[in-house]
């Protein structure tokens, strides 16, 4: 079975590091923080507050 790590283009012995964001859609400012971060590849995903007034 090929590793995520494998398939992800690595060699099998690869560490990786994911950074998530938290709390979009909390606040602008959290927004706002949060593309940056994604947009600059800063990190690689992001979970999303659906009932937060800024979703």
């Amino acid at each position: 079975m090929t590793s995520l790590v494998e398939r992800l283009g690595r060699s099998a012995d690869s560490k990786l590091v994911v950074i998530s964001c938290d709390d979009l859609g909390s606040c602008h400012a959290a927004n706002v923080g949060v593309y940056r971060a994604l947009r600059n590849g800063v990190a690689t995903c992001a979970s999303l507050m659906v009932p937060a007034p800024w979703a």
